[in-house]
């Protein structure tokens, strides 16, 4: 009964989007509908759209979904939209809220978050997770939380960490990890100069800090991953005094429409638009930028352009209490801390 269901195996494997994760007739917390699994921690995003069945390059648009949780960090796709409350504002309700996620972090008030999971960075800059390594939560506020801090989050001394490593990375500081080579780091970091730095490496027309920011062989040049050249450059991209740079715009320029930019979206940040793209779940920033909250989307800015929203840290905590988080730990030994 339901569209772009899963094909009988003898139309061939060559059907792995379809064969990978079916459509199907399933139980969900909305009652038995035609779903698929998604990833919760992105519920705008992750049942928007379903492979075609015999193009695996196309995609086709399903408006009107968004993913739920169903147990621990997995999901189940529903109908519903985006609501019209903030980050903080209280909810009953998913669809109550634009980030599509209504939940209590563990304090007793139920409201609007962003889910995460635990160690995984994956929070708003300067939130941190409510929830152990790998269980799933939601970002808040550092001042209500007790114990280390996980991955990718704020940090002043080498102690908050779980790791014992914080990281001073530009403007910025968060706890880190010990990192060898270009595969040791999670999703949505790389490995810089032995720490695990925010950001996946960059490839042309990337921003950057240093050159290991970069993948292969590109440089950092004025701020952005670019190769070299003696003529020609891929499309987007001219040959301008020995380096590939891009005909678009770049992370944090200003823009008109999404054509304009490299990273295919322009989006209002601060007083003007400005080229972004996804974070948080979906992705870390680069160095240099953060990610925040628009409208119940994590996206990628200069810190001081955004344009309000910020993360879970609009909520408020009752006489200033904190709360423990299991699976979290405080670290006693102090190490030294590092800076890049």
């Amino acid at each position: 009964e339901c569209a772009f269901a899963q094909l009988p195996e003898r139309f061939g494997r060559g059907l792995r989007g379809l064969l990978e994760n079916p459509v199907t007739c399933g139980d969900t917390p909305s009652g038995r509908v035609c779903t698929r699994r998604c990833d919760p921690l992105t519920p705008l995003t992750s049942c928007s759209e379903v492979a075609h069945p015999f193009r695996s390059s196309e995609r086709i648009a399903t408006p009107g979904a968004y993913c739920t949780v169903t147990s621990g960090c997995e999901g189940t796709c529903v109908a519903g939209e985006q609501g019209s409350r903030a980050l903080g504002e209280s909810c009953d309700a998913d669809t109550d809220c634009q980030s599509l996620a209504c939940m209590d972090p563990g304090d007793g008030d139920r409201r609007c978050v962003h889910r995460c999971q635990g160690g995984a960075g994956a929070c708003p800059t300067g939130d941190v997770c409510a929830a152990g390594t790998d269980a799933c939560g939601g970002c808040v506020d550092p001042s209500i939380v007790s114990g280390a801090r996980g991955l990718g989050e704020p940090c002043d001394a080498d102690a908050e960490c779980g790791s014992g490593r914080c990281l001073v990375d530009g403007e910025d500081s968060y706890c880190t990890a010990d990192c060898e080579g270009f595969a040791s780091c999670p999703d949505g970091f790389h490995c810089r100069t032995g720490s695990c730095a925010r950001g996946a490496l960059g490839g042309n027309g990337d921003r950057c800090l240093d050159a290991a920011d970069c993948r292969g062989t590109l440089q950092c040049v004025e701020g952005i991953c670019s190769s070299t050249c003696t003529d020609t450059c891929d499309d987007d991209f001219s040959c301008t005094e020995g380096f590939c740079r891009s005909d678009l715009g770049v992370l944090g320029d200003v823009c008109a429409v999404d054509d304009e930019c490299l990273s295919s979206r322009c989006v209002p940040v601060g007083s003007e638009p400005r080229c972004t793209q996804p974070c948080g779940a979906a992705g870390g920033c680069p160095s240099g930028f953060a990610c925040v909250d628009n409208a119940g989307e994590l996206l990628c800015a200069r810190p001081g352009e955004t344009r309000g929203g910020g993360g879970g840290g609009g909520c408020s905590t009752a006489g200033g209490t904190s709360w423990p988080v299991a699976g979290l730990f405080l670290m006693l030994i102090a190490r030294r801390r590092r800076r890049l």
